[in-house]
């Protein structure tokens, strides 16, 4: 039991030394055309790029939290290629780590929003997320989306 707990700590640590030298970090402002919002029990995911209409995305979680799931708009016109990782926080959650490292915003109404630069072709299982409260304790992680 005792060395379980020591791989899991390992890992824990090795994973923080990763997203710092990524340099994941929260941004004041995760996309300047993308945004997270609550309709009712749904979460909404709208793009909105200059020239055309709102493209929207939108999912109502069922069962516990973390609700996340992903999504990638075609902007050709700018090149954009990135990923973003939406959803409802769980309870506590003060922010939202991904790996590969993006940048993220959290909400107080609950809804976060990360977004992943050049990876709108990454298979989904192997991004990586994690959910710390302001004590830096994790409340949740896990691998693709989930709920």
């Amino acid at each position: 039991m005792a060395v379980k707990r020591q791989v899991a700590l390992l890992t824990v640590f090795l994973l923080a030394a990763a997203l710092v030298a990524a340099g994941c970090s929260e941004a004041e402002d995760a996309s300047e055309h993308v945004s997270v919002s609550r309709d009712g029990g749904s979460v909404v995911l709208t793009s909105s790029a200059q020239g055309r209409s709102d493209v929207k995305t939108q999912f109502t979680p069922e069962g516990m939290l973390p609700a996340v799931r992903f999504s990638s708009f075609e902007l050709s016109a700018q090149g954009v290629s990135d990923l973003y990782v939406y959803g409802l926080a769980p309870t506590g959650a003060a922010s939202v780590e991904t790996i590969p490292a993006g940048t993220a915003k959290m909400q107080s109404d609950g809804t976060f929003l990360a977004v992943i630069p050049n990876q709108a072709q990454a298979p989904l299982p192997s991004i990586h997320w994690r959910f710390l409260a302001g004590d830096g304790t994790l409340l949740a992680e896990g691998d693709g989306p989930t709920n």
